[in-house]
C-alpha cells in the first residue's frame, strides 16, 4: 500500500501551525477588513490578506516537502554531506542546505539563509512569502 501525499492545504496548515509553535518571531499579523465604499449607504468588506508561514517552517522539512512548498529550485549543489537549493527572486536569494537525516536516508533541511540581490531591502519573512507567492502562482497557472 502506497501512502497517499498530503494536499497542498493540509501542507500549508501545518507549516503554519508548526511556525506559530517552533519559532521566537512574532506571529503574522492579519489585517482588517476595510469596508469598500461602492456607494454611501453600502459598504463590502475587503478581503483579509492571506497570512504565509514564517521562514522556520522550512527547519526539519524533507526534500519533497520543500518542492511542495518552493516548486523544484532553479539551482541544486552536492556538497558531501548537504545538498544546496537555491531560490531568488528580483529582491532575494534563498539558500537551502539539507543534510541526510539521523537514519541516513532522508535529506531534511538542517538550515536556510536569505541574502538581499539588486541592493533591495528585503526581510527574510518578505523574502520568503514572496517564494511562496511566486509558486502558488506557476500552480494557478
Amino acid at each position: 500500500m502506497t501512502k497517499k501525499a498530503p494536499t497542498a492545504a493540509v501542507f500549508f496548515a501545518a507549516l503554519i501551525l508548526q511556525a506559530c509553535v517552533s519559532t521566537n518571531e512574532a506571529p503574522v499579523a492579519k489585517a482588517s477588513p476595510q469596508p469598500v465604499v461602492i456607494h454611501p449607504q453600502i459598504k463590502i468588506a475587503a478581503a483579509p490578506q492571506k497570512a504565509y508561514p514564517l521562514p522556520s517552517a522550512l527547519s526539519g522539512l524533507d526534500r519533497d516537502q520543500v518542492s511542495e512548498l518552493l516548486g523544484t529550485a532553479p539551482f541544486k549543489r552536492k556538497d558531501d554531506p548537504a545538498e544546496i537549493w537555491q531560490y531568488r527572486t528580483d529582491h532575494c536569494a534563498l539558500d537551502i542546505f539539507l543534510y541526510r537525516d539521523g537514519q541516513g536516508s532522508a535529506f531534511r533541511v538542517r538550515h536556510f539563509e536569505t541574502r538581499v540581490r539588486g541592493g533591495q531591502v528585503i526581510t527574510e519573512k518578505d523574502c520568503f512569502g514572496d517564494l511562496i507567492k511566486a509558486q502558488e502562482k506557476r500552480l494557478a497557472g
